[in-house]
């Protein structure tokens, strides 16, 4: 039969702590702390980076738009300077059409798109490289990996702006 209605043991299994339980209990404390800590840390951390990658890639995009518009400024200049070169009209023409050729060729390279191709590029490189070294990788070192492609996510999936 059981002792469940006897109030005397179920008394003395109330008040007695073992060693394990002081030793677990903190520990499970520890490890709720720490959890709290971390989230925060990460939810601190991606707020931080949903402010800060607009911001780089309005950085980056201003550059690249003053050297539009340079490039644009030095091509009219060319074409007019070629009006004072005494040139028949039909080299003229092929000179023009020749510099406009390589601005537009040089405008690609140097585009919104081109740096944006650049950075999808570097974060497919990188994941490959991740999924060829992982294997290899202990948990922690996977783990640090993970963490770093997490970080590059808003990198590689930014923002979009057309410079035309």
């Amino acid at each position: 039969m059981t002792d469940y209605h006897n109030l005397a043991w179920t008394m003395g299994s109330r008040s007695c702590g073992t060693l394990e339980d002081m030793i677990i209990v903190p520990l499970v404390v520890v490890a709720q702390a720490a959890n709290k800590l971390l989230r925060l840390i990460l939810s601190i951390l991606m707020r931080l980076l949903d402010y800060a990658f607009p911001l780089v890639m309005e950085i980056v995009w201003l550059p690249l738009f003053a050297a539009r518009v340079l490039g644009n400024v030095i091509v009219a200049a060319m074409s007019g300077a070629l009006r004072l070169v005494p040139l028949s009209e039909r080299s003229r023409r092929r000179w023009r059409l020749s510099i406009r050729q390589h601005w537009s060729r040089l405008r690609r390279k140097i585009s919104y798109h081109a740096f944006e191709r650049a950075v999808h590029r570097a974060f497919d490189i990188g994941m490959a490289w991740v999924f060829r070294k992982c294997r290899h990788l202990t948990p922690g070192a996977a783990l640090l990996v993970i963490l770093g492609a997490v970080l590059w996510l808003p990198i590689s999936f930014g923002q979009r702006r057309r410079c035309t």
